[in-house]
């Protein structure tokens, strides 16, 4: 795993908040385990690339993960 700092305004930071409860209303399953900025940042960008047909197949192995 590689980690490298990125730096986020005060505003997009408190947006993790509402992320969240975006993503644990589409996965109630998941009430009550802990998620990471990083594991939300990941299904984002998961999402958005799959839902754009130019670069859907850039991430279709990736579900393995």
């Amino acid at each position: 795993m590689i980690r490298k700092n990125i730096i986020l305004t005060k505003k997009t930071w408190e947006r993790y908040d509402i992320i969240e409860q975006i993503f644990r209303s589409h996965h109630p399953e998941l009430d009550g385990i802990p998620l990471s900025k990083e594991k939300l940042t990941y299904e984002m960008q998961k999402y958005y690339i799959k839902t754009e047909p130019k670069f859907k197949h850039l991430i279709d192995g990736d579900e393995k993960r």
